[in-house]
């Protein structure tokens, strides 16, 4: 029970922390992150723009209620990584600048690498409405070898 209790906290735990940086990029006014992601000369930058803050406030969410786990947690995993290839590859993992550095985008893709492997735990909305209960298997005898004298 002590693992479920684990997985719940991570989920939980990373789920809000990326609610947190989505609402805020959200609630500041879009235009002014999508501007910060076209200074990193990303490609179709408003897309990406929307992408990352519907990302991290959408899969925060699932992630929190514990709601397609395996999936989102690989998509967090996935935008971390991409995240890290657009702000900070080739960077030191810790600064002294404030915000998200190397350290913390590896900190979430390492978190969200093990909610895709472990899924969400047993306290995750999935695992209480996806599973059936299902009656044991009986188990069929072997068949008693035919003896011939």
């Amino acid at each position: 029970m002590s693992t479920q209790i684990g997985l719940t906290i991570l989920r939980v735990f990373l789920g809000a922390m990326l609610v947190i940086q989505g609402s805020q990029k959200l609630l500041a006014g879009p235009q002014g992150f999508i501007g910060y992601v076209q200074s990193l000369g990303a490609p179709v930058p408003e897309l990406a723009g929307w992408l990352v803050m519907l990302g991290e406030f959408g899969l925060g969410i699932a992630l929190i209620l514990g709601v397609f786990t395996r999936v989102a947690a690989g998509l967090v995993a996935l935008m971390m990584f991409l995240i890290w290839l657009a702000t900070a590859a080739g960077q030191p993992l810790f600064t002294e600048a404030p915000g998200i550095t190397a350290g913390l985008l590896w900190f979430y893709f390492a978190a969200a690498l093990a909610l895709l492997f472990s899924g969400g735990g047993s306290l995750a909305v999935e695992r209480l409405f996806g599973r059936k209960k299902t009656a044991p298997a009986e188990r069929i005898p072997d068949p008693q070898p035919t003896v011939t004298v």
